[in-house]
């Protein structure tokens, strides 16, 4: 299984587009600030599984889930934007999520960031905004692989 991971979109529709296109995800998981590109893809795209939480620029947007708990393939996956666990100071409050997670993704700080623990897997697939989005996989042999991936 294929899945992309974006966030922070702000508006880049264009990019966003290439990107569905080019990678061909089973899954798009959208991690907020500007859940309407979010929304305006999966029209594009309808036969692809999108799972969308907002972010802090999303103030309008009052139907959408802040944080969600999804499970892919015995996988269960944290979705967040990460301003309400501040992550822009340090990710004490965001690395407790994985007691109830096996990946946390988040965004928000617009930096990519992945760390690996024994709990589970922290990351942020950087801003779409500024070229980057994440790719995580799931084999046949039930392995995960998660990379940041850049536009270019």
């Amino acid at each position: 299984m294929k899945i992309l991971v974006v966030s922070d979109s702000h508006g880049n529709f264009k990019d966003f587009y290439h990107i569905c296109k080019k990678e061909s995800p089973e899954v798009v998981l959208f991690l907020g600030d500007l859940t309407k590109d979010a929304y305006e893809i999966l029209d594009v795209f309808p036969n692809i599984e999108f799972h969308i939480v907002r972010g802090n620029c999303d103030y309008d947007d009052l139907n959408t889930e802040d944080e969600k708990i999804i499970v892919l393939e015995n996988f269960k996956i944290f979705l967040t934007h990460g301003h309400m666990y501040q992550v822009k100071r340090n990710y004490r409050l965001i690395s407790a999520k994985l007691k109830n997670a096996d990946i946390v993704l988040f965004g928000h700080t617009h930096a990519q960031y992945i760390k690996e623990t024994e709990d589970g897997t922290l990351f942020n697939p950087g801003a779409l905004i500024l070229g980057s989005y994440g790719l995580i996989e799931i084999t046949n042999n039930k392995e995960i692989k998660i990379k940041h991936k850049n536009l270019g």
